[in-house]
């Protein structure tokens, strides 16, 4: 699995992609106008990616990238 996660270039929004070998996964977080400095950081994007991810794969066999 890789993740790349990031931040608008107005500071304003967070994102987190990332991908299994059969799964695409995109999070997108933000506000317009907001004042939540608690979504200033892209660890929530990761945080929700990573939890979307497990639940999609959690009966499914490791897979390895070839």
């Amino acid at each position: 699995m890789a993740a790349k996660i990031g931040r608008t270039a107005s500071q304003e929004d967070v994102w987190t992609v990332g991908y299994t070998p059969s799964l695409v996964v995109s999070v997108w977080l933000g506000i317009e106008e907001s004042d939540f400095e608690i979504l200033n950081s892209p660890n929530w994007a990761a945080g929700l990616w990573r939890a979307v991810v497990q639940y999609a794969t959690k009966d499914q066999l490791i897979e390895e990238f070839t």
